[in-house]
């Protein structure tokens, strides 16, 4: 986490809900970002979170229990998520993702000593800036047009963003309520499959929506991949903590 510390940029920003009234974004965007960010409030760049849940690897088993913590990066795309899953009694798996420097990895250790899982290369670096985009959702500063997030109009309750960063672009479709409260993202997902990397329809639902460190975000949700053969939900998430570092 300190690499990422040290990456991320400190500009001196701050929300202007006028500046947003002046913009071409989609209405419904417009609606959630002056709903959840206080009008003149300085950009943070680092948020902090905590997080618990539960994950699985196939369907119908049970979800393992989760702990975690994550730091993001607020003025450009970064992150690092630092988890503890207990896939059997006893027998916890230490699971690091990050973002840092422009490229993704994700790494898993039984008692953090034997990895049991590894992997880097492009298809992870789109993975985890996918990941960033959703995962932005609660820590919404990040959510501002800005010269690596930009969005594009759908419909009245659904708008395409589309972030970019060192020359690689991400997009994901966030659905918002008629109230502007966001309640799910989609996005085409990298995924490995026998060693062979497929994208794959990738689906998170966005719930409990409550006010932490002064913006309103959704606190609960689930994960799934929308496989051929069908849904495959392998994570539920809820956050316990938010602060920011400005």
């Amino acid at each position: 986490m300190e690499e990422l510390r040290r990456e991320a940029p400190a500009r001196s920003l701050s929300v202007s809900q006028a500046a947003l009234d002046a913009t071409n974004l989609p209405p419904i965007v417009r609606a959630f970002l002056k709903r959840t960010l206080p009008d003149g409030v300085p950009v943070p760049r680092l948020a902090r979170l905590s997080q618990a849940g539960g994950f699985r690897l196939k369907a119908g088993a049970p979800f393992a229990d989760m702990q975690a913590t994550q730091l993001f990066s607020v003025q450009a795309p970064g992150l690092v998520w630092h988890a503890s899953i207990r896939m059997l009694p006893g027998l916890p798996v230490l699971v690091r993702d990050a973002f840092v420097g422009g490229h993704g990895e994700f790494g898993g250790r039984v008692f953090g000593l034997f990895t049991v899982a590894s992997g880097t290369g492009p298809d992870v670096d789109t993975a985890t800036l996918i990941r960033y985009l959703s995962e932005a959702i609660c820590f919404p500063y990040a959510l501002l047009p800005s010269e690596w997030l930009h969005w594009e109009a759908i419909d009245d309750r659904s708008a395409r963003a589309i972030l970019s960063d060192r020359g690689r672009s991400v997009t994901g479709v966030f659905t918002f309520d008629s109230e502007g409260r966001p309640i799910a993202f989609d996005a085409d997902r990298p995924r490995d499959v026998q060693g062979k990397s497929v994208r794959t329809p990738w689906h998170v639902v966005l719930a409990r929506h409550s006010r932490m460190a002064g913006v309103e975000i959704p606190a609960s949700g689930s994960v799934s991949c929308l496989l051929p053969e069908a849904p495959m939900e392998y994570g539920r998430f809820e956050i316990l903590d938010l602060g920011f570092d400005r």
